[in-house]
């Protein structure tokens, strides 16, 4: 396999291959000219499928973010369709980049329906797409053969056309499929945001030096510590924990954690590695919600007024449209690896410290794990920043998640 890793949906890479026979030397060496050229240009490389691919996703997202509509703008619009967007047979839920794109596809189209099936899928269960109905992709890894150690090699990324189950039509089969449950919110559990808090080994003070009072909740990754203003400041108790995961989501960027560029206390908020970091833990506080009922409050809005204006400026204003292009994927990915690790602090026992929860990572934390070597080699086509790059570790048929709240 050549350095660039093979991208591209699969059915279309096979159905371009030459399967001519041999006659003479001549027409031999004409049909394997052909394959060859055939084969090549199904093999895509990362930098036109993942910037054809992500460059669609992020122009929804910004057309769906003027009208309001972006997932994390207004979580209340995917509740009502149900949580969360999964695979319509076995129920797994889509993470990531991949989750944001079908719950952005969701809400702009007016599914009320939260399941979404391959095409794959969708012809093993002899189910009919409506006429004129188009899909959306998402993004999928390949792996090789686990080596001795258990760890196995990045083969390829791959897309993978899906569809909403509004999308097909009402046959009988589709009858046989089994309804989506109505999303149930969970109860914001104050025990559990504690047991977080403290398994994150994020400090949190509400004096800063001098004695005053913080008027905002903030992040220093020099201290590794967050700056909380008094529970009585919010509305609700809920609201204060709401805001106090939002900055552990913060936290979870550090350089002894995930280590993303854009927590480090030194990057303004409005440079591309700031703007970065605040749209990573809007969507982060946006999956924290759907797992633990916690609501962020008006006001956290209003701190972050500006993040859509930065976000669509800095999707904009550079000819770099490879790398604009990837910014939403960087986030919704790098929010997703921070969320395993909030939920690693969700279940560690008291004598458990964070280095020992690190050995043994969450099912989520375990694919991250892949993020580098996927970035590594996608830096090398699309020579950006190294940072998350990579898609979401999904396989076709989902893992297996956990859940946190009640």
């Amino acid at each position: 396999m050549s350095e660039d890793m093979v991208l591209g949906n699969k059915e279309e890479v096979a159905a371009t291959e030459n399967t001519g026979t041999e006659t003479t030397e001549t027409e031999t060496q004409a049909q394997t000219d052909n394959a060859t050229t055939e084969k090549e240009a199904a093999k895509t490389t990362t930098k036109d499928i993942l910037g054809k691919h992500r460059n669609e996703i992020t122009q929804e997202i910004l057309k769906a973010m003027e009208n309001g509509k972006a997932p994390w703008q207004n979580p209340e619009l995917i509740e009502k369709v149900g949580l969360p967007v999964r695979n319509g047979y076995n129920k797994e839920p889509y993470t990531g980049f991949n989750a944001l794109a079908l719950m952005t596809k969701t809400i702009t189209n007016d599914y009320d329906d939260p399941r979404w099936l391959s095409t794959k899928d969708i012809g093993e269960y002899n189910l009919l797409i409506k006429k004129g109905e188009k899909a959306t992709y998402i993004e999928a890894v390949e792996y090789g053969v686990p080596n001795e150690n258990g760890k196995a090699e990045v083969k390829s990324i791959y897309t993978i056309p899906m569809f909403n189950v509004k999308q097909l039509q009402e046959t009988r089969e589709l009858i046989k499929l089994t309804a989506a449950e109505p999303f149930k919110p969970k109860t914001p559990d104050i025990q559990l945001a504690e047991k977080i808090i403290k398994n994150s080994n994020v400090q949190f003070e509400h004096t800063l030096k001098g004695g005053e009072v913080p008027d905002k909740a903030t992040y220093n990754s020099w201290t590794d510590t967050v700056s909380m203003p008094p529970k009585e400041a919010f509305n609700s108790l809920e609201g204060y924990y709401a805001e106090a995961l939002h900055q552990v989501a913060h936290a979870t960027g550090h350089v002894k954690r995930n280590n993303r560029k854009g927590a480090n206390t030194n990057i303004q908020p409005n440079t591309r590695a700031g703007v970065d970091e605040q749209l990573t833990c809007e969507i982060a506080s946006m999956f924290i919600r759907f797992e633990t009922g916690f609501k962020l409050e008006n006001s956290h809005a209003k701190d972050h007024q500006n993040l859509d204006a930065m976000v669509k400026m800095n999707c904009t204003k550079r000819d770099d449209t490879v790398s604009n292009s990837h910014m939403f994927a960087i986030a919704a990915n790098n929010a997703n690896r921070g969320l395993g690790l909030i939920k690693r602090y969700a279940t560690m026992e008291k004598k458990q410290t964070q280095e020992q929860a690190k050995s043994a990572p969450t099912q989520e934390e375990s694919l991250s794990q892949d993020a580098p070597e996927i970035a590594q080699k996608e830096e090398k086509v699309l020579h950006l920043d190294r940072e998350s790059h990579a898609p979401e570790h999904f396989h076709r048929n989902g893992q297996e998640r956990g859940s946190l709240g009640r």
